[in-house]
């Protein structure tokens, strides 16, 4: 072990100061919330139109728990503050705004729609990345770049204005039940059981509790002109419509 000592003629040590962290910034995103509303529902009705698949969440006002979060103040995700919460933090993690969805089940036909604003076109991302993430092991398995899911939201430009703006993405264990919507297969991700095993899989590594669940991510890095991710408080958060089959 190599101990590495200041000299005593530096004096004594001097510990640093509390941490700071640079203001972030962000092209406030409000003036699109209704386009955000008509394209759920204009996603909701196409879904259940074009296939056998239903949902009650069009009906339903989005979720208390969903935020767009800022991992350093919500989190503690930072430098040595990483420790309290267990992790441990290289960067200072504010490099990006994250969104992060309660963990979700699988195994059951189900097939999920996230709908929100694409960073990268409201001017508060560089780039971003909507993630797949086995909820037993808050562990990323695959990635849908903003290179992806550009353009996703184009077939509804006759019933939604700025939809280029905005991005819709499905996640689901088999992507045939979206046969004939507009955008399949593109626009939606498969999660095979190499990806993350189904709940039936009980030598499985993880919380058992947690199997055959995912959780999606949201991550918009780098608003142009910064050093930093976008202000959280101004992005739009994301909405995850669950459908089933009847």
């Amino acid at each position: 072990m190599l101990d590495v000592r200041a000299p005593a003629t530096l004096g004594p040590a001097h510990r640093y100061g509390r941490l700071t962290f640079a203001r972030r910034t962000a092209n406030s995103e409000a003036y699109l919330a209704g386009d955000l509303r008509n394209l759920i529902n204009a996603v909701c009705g196409r879904v259940t139109s074009t296939t056998r698949l239903q949902t009650k969440d069009c009906s339903q006002p989005p979720p208390a728990s969903s935020f767009m979060a800022d991992p350093v103040r919500k989190y503690g995700w930072t430098g040595p503050y990483c420790r309290k919460v267990n992790m441990d933090c290289l960067g200072d993690q504010q490099d990006a705004a994250y969104y992060l969805a309660p963990p979700l089940p699988l195994d059951s036909g189900q097939v999920y729609a996230v709908v929100d604003t694409l960073a990268t076109q409201t001017g508060n991302a560089t780039y971003a990345a909507l993630s797949v993430n086995n909820a037993s092991l808050l562990e990323g398995v695959t990635n849908v770049l903003d290179t992806t899911l550009k353009g996703s939201a184009d077939s509804y430009s006759g019933t939604v204005k700025h939809s280029g703006k905005f991005f819709v993405h499905y996640f689901t264990r088999n992507c045939a039940a979206l046969h004939g919507l507009a955008g399949w297969p593109e626009n939606c991700t498969q999660i095979t059981d190499q990806m993350l095993p189904p709940r039936s899989d009980t030598s499985a590594e993880g919380d058992p509790a947690l199997h055959g669940m995912f959780m999606a991510a949201l991550r918009d890095y780098i608003k142009p002109g910064t050093e930093q991710g976008p202000g959280s408080r101004k992005l739009l958060t994301p909405r995850i419509l669950t459908f089933t089959r009847p």
